[in-house]
């Protein structure tokens, strides 16, 4: 089912969001705003504490709101928060967003992933082992997305090195995702 393709698509870009979130932010605190580091540090765990708290409100909320309609309002509000820390100037409201952005980017992987199940009833194995193609992309050293969706000239490698030296991560940079996790 192609549709089956596009929401395991979507769970696999979940994976990232918070990853891609975390250093963009933290890359604008820095260059943008000129925050120093145990701000921007504190910053992005207000945007953690956020996730954790969201874990547990949408638990909640599933008991009086469809999964659908909570994973749209979700998003809504996630591209809301994203677009208001892009503007916010003033460090609490730039936190305040974060944290809340944190709230709402909880839900989109379990619900996501909990379509995907839906899907393809009674086959758990199939969703799997669809999703495992997309962490072996992932795993890939970052090669094989960069071929499926980067132009060529794209400048991304140049931007990736700038973010690894920034972040000081030199020494994991060219690690696959699953050695960093599993050892």
């Amino acid at each position: 089912k192609p549709e089956l393709w596009l929401w395991l698509f979507a769970a696999a870009s979940c994976t990232l969001l918070d990853e891609v979130v975390v250093a963009l932010a933290a890359l604008r605190l820095d260059r943008d705003r000129g925050w120093a580091e145990g701000a921007i540090a504190a910053a992005m765990t207000g945007f953690s504490s956020g996730a954790v708290l969201g874990a547990l409100i949408i638990e909640r909320a599933l008991s009086r709101i469809a999964p659908r309609r909570l994973l749209i309002v979700c998003t809504v509000g996630s591209l809301m928060l994203l677009g208001l820390f892009s503007v916010a100037r003033h460090p609490a409201l730039v936190v305040a967003a974060l944290f809340f952005l944190g709230v709402c980017a909880s839900a989109h992987y379990p619900l996501v992933k909990a379509t995907a199940f839906e899907l393809a009833p009674g086959r758990p194995g199939l969703v799997n082992a669809i999703s495992q193609l997309f962490v072996a992309a992932q795993e890939h050293s970052g090669s094989m997305w960069s071929r499926m969706f980067a132009p060529g000239d794209s400048g991304l490698g140049a931007k990736a090195d700038a973010l690894i030296a920034q972040f000081r991560i030199g020494h994991v940079a060219d690690k696959k995702a699953g050695e960093l996790s599993y050892g």
